[in-house]
């Protein structure tokens, strides 16, 4: 439902079922500017697998929407280099405001 929303809202979005699609995507050479992912990946989950995404595509922002969200988990998105933490469910709108805030010109 995210990305068709996303679609109508004139973003290009790219899907990956796990956490090794996006990274063979970096490894090939693709870029993107900001990553939305759940930290809960059926492979590895986000924090695992954003600083592997980082040493391929270096300048991108990254986005967590997750239902872990106690103190200790944000802390852990944020040394992980997540830009920004979404509790689940997530409002469209709030989405949208937080897309805007870390790529405010695009």
């Amino acid at each position: 439902m995210m990305l068709i929303m996303l679609l109508r809202e004139g973003h290009h979005v790219e899907s990956f079922a796990d956490g090794s699609a996006i990274l063979r995507y970096c490894q090939s050479g693709h870029s993107f500017d900001l990553l939305i992912s759940d930290i809960g990946l059926p492979d590895e989950n986000g924090w695992q697998i954003l600083p592997k995404l980082r040493a391929h595509c270096a300048d991108f922002k990254a986005l967590a929407v997750t239902g872990f969200t106690g103190a200790e988990d944000v802390e852990r998105c944020r040394v992980a280099g997540f830009d920004a933490v979404l509790k689940k469910p997530v409002s469209f709108a709030r989405l949208l405001d937080e897309i805007n805030r870390l790529l405010p010109t695009k």
